[in-house]
C-alpha cells in the first residue's frame, strides 16, 4: 500500500511539473545614451551610435506611436530630432529571427534628447529687473543700450539747477 501511494505521488508530481510552460524570456530593457547619426525624413527610424565602454555600436532604433520623445524636457515628435543629437533611450532589444548581431533593432518606448540651445534674450523692461547677482548674457547676445539724447536746455533759459558752471563758485559755499 505504501508502495502504490509513493508511486501516485511521484506520478503525479511528474505530470503537475510537465504540463506547466516553460517561462517567458525576460525581456532585455535597457537604458542606452548616445548620439544620432542617421535619421531619414518621415521615416520611424533613426541609427544611434551607442558607447559601451571603449567599445561602440550602432543600433537601428524602431518608434511606434506609443514612444514618448522629449526634446530638453518637453514633449516632442520624432521629426524634431536631429543628426548629431545627444540621446538617452529607453526600451528592449528585438530579435530578429537570422539576423546578424550587428543588425541589432532597439524598439525604443521613450528617447530624451539633450540639444544645447542658446538663452534667448530677454525683453528690455525684464532686463532692467535683473540684480546685480544674476548672471548677465554675454556681449555678443546683449542687446545694444541706446545712447543718451543730448541736453537741448538752451544757455539761459528759465531752468535752472544748482550745478555751477565750470567758471563759477558753487552757491551757498562758505
Amino acid at each position: 500500500m505504501r508502495l502504490k501511494a509513493w508511486t501516485i505521488a511521484v506520478s503525479a508530481l511528474l505530470v503537475a511539473t510537465a504540463c506547466r510552460r516553460p517561462p517567458p524570456p525576460e525581456p532585455r530593457v535597457a537604458l542606452l545614451t548616445g548620439e544620432i547619426i542617421w535619421r531619414e525624413a518621415q521615416s520611424p527610424e533613426l541609427r544611434v551610435r551607442i558607447k559601451d565602454g571603449a567599445a561602440e555600436r550602432v543600433l537601428q532604433c524602431e518608434f511606434s506611436k506609443d514612444s514618448e520623445i522629449y526634446l530638453n524636457d518637453r514633449f516632442a515628435p520624432l521629426e524634431e530630432s536631429l543628426v548629431g543629437d545627444q540621446v538617452e533611450l529607453r526600451g528592449e532589444f528585438v530579435e530578429t529571427p537570422g539576423a546578424a548581431p550587428s543588425d541589432e533593432r532597439f524598439a525604443v518606448e521613450t528617447m530624451l534628447i539633450k540639444r544645447v540651445t542658446a538663452p534667448t534674450p530677454l525683453p528690455a523692461p525684464a532686463a532692467a529687473l535683473l540684480d546685480a547677482n544674476t548672471p548677465t548674457l554675454p556681449a555678443s547676445q546683449q542687446q545694444p543700450t541706446p545712447p543718451e539724447p543730448p541736453d537741448k536746455t538752451p544757455p539761459g533759459s528759465a531752468i535752472r539747477t544748482n550745478t555751477p558752471e565750470p567758471d563759477q563758485e558753487a552757491p551757498y559755499a562758505s
